[in-house]
């Protein structure tokens, strides 16, 4: 839950963490042996560390891990567009608490 400058309550952003994570656990490869919920943990810690701050450089984050982990990472732009839709895709399958009786 975030509190707007003026004390009201969004959830503007809410979700944005698990598609993060979804999407950067689907882009970076897996070490042998590792667990799917150390990567999870990891892509966790890299959210965290970067929070506040804007949404490239958490792609730029991305990228060096995927590439860390003997990928071949795209650019980091295409990865906060991909990011972006994903969100825009979990905001329209959001149920509406404002939407009007029928």
């Amino acid at each position: 839950m975030l509190f707007d400058f003026d004390g009201t309550i969004s959830l503007i952003r809410e979700g944005c963490r698990k598609s993060w994570c979804r999407c950067s656990s689907r882009c970076s490869a897996a070490l042998p042996g590792e667990p799917e919920e150390a990567r999870r943990k990891l892509c966790y810690e890299d959210i965290m560390s970067l929070n506040g701050k804007q949404t490239i450089y958490q792609m730029i984050q991305l990228a060096e891990r995927i590439k860390e982990r003997g990928g071949n990472p795209r650019e980091p732009l295409w990865y906060k567009h991909e990011y972006l839709r994903r969100l825009e895709e979990r905001i329209r399958a959001a149920p509406r608490a404002c939407a009007p009786a029928s």
